[in-house]
């Protein structure tokens, strides 16, 4: 799970009991942002936070009774009162004079204590999906829930005190379940309900007996609210399962309030749909409160569109410096094909070590995109990267890193947006068509998601009680669905889907079940470009020596290059083939290793001491592929790109995919297959004792066998892509 750090965060101490509080920005306007019920905590905003953080000053607690804040028992300690007080206590904690609330479910209660005990606090309040009491409830549920309960409960007859104690873990499943009931909700619920494991049952219990707030006092409060002129607002759900949007229309006209309906949406809006809400945010808040300095940039240009030249705005992902590397290619062929053409990067590192030394600038507002190779380093673990898992956690991360794409659109005006795997921009442009403000072309070479867990093996190794592989497979096809219905519907948000690569290089494997495969699904949506080397291999071929000697290898020397990418995530590997470089040696005397670190493995962490004869450990290296094309022998961690140079050049290579990683095990291995170039070695083994003995054996095998391999030529297609995008120019 991520969200950006606070800034400064503590506790405020009330009647002996301890809030959380944490502070995100430093903006001149003060959000606060009011967690709901007891089953959850401030995380619930993580989709909220990193962009408002960016223009506000943000602060959120944890409810007493979860997260961090203390759990006392007995049911004065909870309710809306309670709430509404320690809300205002870390106002005060914080020197804040007046803020804007933001409330969600029945954290509205205590936003409307709040703001009708302390008016003169408050800037402008929002209260989104708000569960308060002002129409009969037809469930009865307060009336139910001390009921004694007879054979198997069902439905909102779970909403009981001695079911709770008893079956909690069932009843907040089914619970978060009807709260989270917009389609493809799953991670939503996964997390929350991973939350709602954090509480003591009887802590819920004692929080519906100790809040007393009536319809009548309700009233009483919303029309003390509008009484003080406070600017409101209040967003409704059409397909809400927990509060109905009559009880939302009618709090809105108590409080005089601007009243939002989100159509086909459930009841969480704020973190199922933070794209929407965020914007919704900002424009509310920035209209309902005095000017500030941050409200309007500070210079701004518009020019007028037949004397402006063609500009593209690239997106090329951090996860892999191979697409760097292609991207610059396409770029530069583009650049041939449209005279003047100015081509801008949204990106973040390691892809600057590409771009800056072919002259590439990234925009200034890279700096606010959060590192996607950060969160993916973070969790691999021993050369096991669940790619599947990782991706559906970095849902903050693609939140953030839209906002910022979406800024970078209001800034300048593009022709032309492409985006190599910018996942965040083709998911949240789907989810919202309406945004999108320039053609847009999508290029990969990995379509939809595939599950890679062993029968029995955890789905998400970072929270083994999720699920296993039967549950990885739902998943897997839940979000292939979604991907599909999405590029159904919505057809003309892509003007041009590529892949890299030819329809053979497409493993025929199903999206799942009831679901096309992905050569079909391909078949329809994409057009193939051929691979993009950035390079001409026949030029490396054919001057393999005077490269060698250029490079300042030995004309008899043997030369085994290992390399990881730009991921720290092949430390352990490379620490593997250290460990094998003696047994190696003992067989091939005039064996020279090079360990090639990358941007993101400091050398000095692989070896302490002093370096064995013949072995060299080194960091980032410039055109990496031009030592590989020359090199007797490379060891290779499963990436496309270092896989596809070595095959396009004939140079003998071992790999060794990461674990559980589908684009590896899976498209990787499929492609090396059509190419001949397959020589695999299953990193499980090397975590044997004799593991360095087994990695030695195999490059000591590839070492004799002599350097040139026969696979099928690899042509680079850069220009055949740019004349499939060119066009749209």
């Amino acid at each position: 799970m991520v969200m950006r750090r606070p800034d400064s965060e503590g506790f405020v101490t009330r009647d002996g009991v301890r809030t959380y509080y944490a502070v995100h920005g430093d903006g001149p306007q003060t959000l606060l942002l009011i967690p709901p019920w007891q089953i959850s905590h401030g995380w619930t905003w993580r989709g909220n936070v990193d962009y408002l953080a960016r223009y506000y000053r943000v602060l959120i607690l944890d409810p007493r009774g979860n997260g961090r804040s203390d759990r006392p028992r007995g049911p004065e300690h909870y309710g809306s009162k309670n709430a509404a007080l320690d809300a205002l206590a870390v106002l005060d904690a914080t020197h804040t004079e007046k803020a804007a609330i933001i409330s969600y479910s029945i954290g509205s209660r205590a936003n409307l204590r709040l703001c009708a005990a302390n008016p003169d606090r408050i800037a402008c309040s929002v209260f989104a999906t708000p569960s308060v009491p002002l129409i009969p409830d037809p469930f009865d549920r307060r009336a139910r829930f001390l009921r004694q309960l007879e054979g198997t409960p069902e439905g909102w007859d779970k909403f009981n005190a001695n079911y709770w104690r008893e079956n909690w873990p069932e009843f907040s499943q089914w619970f978060l379940e009807e709260a989270c009931s917009d389609p493809h909700s799953w991670r939503g619920i996964e997390l929350a309900v991973q939350w709602a494991a954090d509480v003591d049952p009887q802590v819920m219990v004692d929080s519906i007996l100790g809040d007393d707030l009536t319809i009548e006092q309700t009233q009483l409060l919303a029309t003390t609210i509008k009484e003080a002129k406070i600017p409101t607002m209040v967003i409704a759900a059409e397909e809400d399962q927990i509060r109905s949007v009559e009880e939302a229309r009618a709090l809105s006209e108590l409080l005089g309030a601007n009243y939002v309906l989100a159509e086909g949406c459930g009841h969480p809006v704020h973190a199922r749909y933070p794209i929407w809400f965020n914007l919704l945010m900002r424009e509310f808040v920035d209209k309902a409160t005095p000017f500030h300095e941050r409200k309007m940039p500070a210079h701004t240009t518009w020019r007028r569109g037949l004397s402006r030249p063609k500009r593209v705005l690239y997106l090329s992902s951090p996860i892999g410096l191979g697409h760097a590397r292609r991207d610059v290619a396409i770029a530069s062929s583009l650049r041939e094909l449209v005279p003047n053409l100015e081509v801008d990067w949204l990106t973040q590192s390691p892809v600057d070590k590409i771009l800056g030394p072919r002259g590439e600038k990234m925009l200034a507002e890279s700096k606010h995109l959060i590192s996607e190779i950060d969160h993916f380093d973070a969790h691999t673990v021993d050369h096991c990267q669940p790619a599947f898992p990782v991706l559906r956690n970095m849902d903050t991360i693609m939140v953030n890193n839209f906002h910022v794409f979406l800024e970078c659109m209001d800034a300048k005006q593009y022709d032309l947006v492409i985006a190599d795997e910018g996942w965040e921009v083709d998911h949240f442009l789907h989810e919202h068509p309406e945004m999108k403000r320039a053609p847009f072309v999508w290029t990969t070479d990995v379509v939809g998601m595939q599950a890679t867990a062993a029968p029995g093996e955890p789905f998400d190794p970072s929270q083994p009680g999720v699920g296993d592989r039967a549950y990885e497979e739902r998943m897997v096809t839940d979000f292939n669905y979604e991907y599909i219905s999405r590029l159904e519907r919505f057809r003309h948000v892509r003007d041009l889907s590529l892949f890299i690569g030819e329809r053979e290089d497409i493993p025929d494997v199903s999206l799942g079940t009831g679901l096309p495969t992905v050569r079909d699904h391909c078949d329809e949506f994409y057009k193939n470009s051929g691979y993009v080397l950035g390079f001409d291999p026949k030029v490396e071929i054919s001057r393999r020596a005077e490269i060698r000697e250029e490079l300042g290898y030995g004309k008899d020397e043997k030369v085994v290059i290992v390399a990881v990418g730009g991921m720290a995530a092949g430390r352990n590997l490379l620490r593997k083939a250290i460990d094998a470089f003696p047994y190696v040696k003992r067989d091939i005397p005039g064996l020279r290793m090079i360990i090639v670190g990358g941007p993101r493995i400091a050398p000095e962490s692989l070896y302490t001491g002093e370096l064995p004869d013949g072995l060299e450990i080194t960091g980032f290296v410039h055109n990496l592929y031009r030592h590989m094309a020359v090199c007797d022998l490379a060891v290779v961690h499963g990436g496309l790109t270092q896989t596809m140079d070595l095959t396009a050049t004939g140079v003998p290579f071992i790999v060794i995919p990461y674990l559980r990683q589908f684009e590896q095990q899976i498209w990787v291995r499929h492609r090396l297959m059509n190419y001949g170039a397959m020589q695999y070695l299953d990193y499980r083994d090397l975590r044997k004792p004799e593991g360095p003995q087994q990695l030695a054996f195999a490059m000591t095998t590839e070492l004799k066998k002599g350097h040139v391999r026969n696979y099928k030529p690899v042509a680079d297609n850069a220009l055949r892509a740019a004349k499939l995008i060119v066009p749209l120019l």
